[in-house]
């Protein structure tokens, strides 16, 4: 069966977990004022490039139908077979949706 753009969504929705407990301890009352202030920075980076993906592809992505096309896009490798696989260059969170969006770009007229 081969894997369609809803797959891939589904992937990236998977590397894009974000942990706050990476950033500071949620338990404490007080917390790390500049911990809390990153994990907020990358989690809005986050959603902002997931955001550019939907507004610029918003058909292709609503739908989710559509069989991926193997190949390599930078970092991100889709196989014949339908598996997806990610090599993260820094912090995989914030740089899966730019992934993402060069594969729309790419095969966007495919």
């Amino acid at each position: 069966m081969a894997a369609t753009l809803a797959n891939l969504l589904a992937y990236c929705r998977s590397q894009a977990v974000i942990e706050a407990t990476n950033y500071f301890d949620p338990k404490s009352p007080y917390g790390n004022p500049d911990g809390r202030a990153a994990y907020r920075q990358d989690c809005r980076q986050r959603s902002e490039s997931r955001a550019r993906c939907f507004a610029d592809f918003p058909a292709r992505l609503n739908k989710g139908t559509e069989p991926l096309i193997p190949g390599a896009y930078g970092r991100l490798i889709i196989h014949p077979a339908g598996k997806i696989e990610y090599t993260s260059g820094q912090y995989s969170p914030l740089e899966i949706y730019g992934a993402l969006y060069d594969y729309l770009k790419v095969t966007n007229n495919a």
